[in-house]
């Protein structure tokens, strides 16, 4: 168990997230619980660059405090809160739930 061990599990998402196993991530059917979830080009559907950091509430609360603090987690770069990357991101979740993508994947694997 990597919190016996406090070892954070990183599970990279990239490749096989967002319902191309039959599920949203891979680590749904394995069981897992990562402590970080790397999500990244299915997130825009591939149309802008845009990439995500999922973490657990333990390591966010960690990191969680006020500013003065110096305590903040903060990585951003040049495409940080890009407002088109973001609405092409909440229109790719809204697709997936109404075309209903990840039941379309599962019965093709079935």
């Amino acid at each position: 168990s990597t919190q016996s061990t406090w070892v954070h599990l990183i599970h990279d998402e990239i490749a096989v997230g967002f319902g191309r196993t039959g599920t949203m991530f891979a680590c749904e059917q394995a069981g897992i619980a990562p402590d970080f979830l790397c999500l990244s080009k299915a997130l825009t559907g591939g149309y802008l660059p845009m990439s995500a950091v999922l973490t657990s509430e333990t390591v966010y609360r960690g990191f969680y405090d006020d500013y003065q603090t110096l305590r903040a987690f903060l990585h951003s770069h040049t495409y940080t809160g890009n407002p088109l990357a973001c609405a092409a991101a909440l229109a790719t979740l809204d697709i997936f739930e109404e075309d209903k993508v990840i039941e379309a994947n599962r019965a093709l694997s079935t």
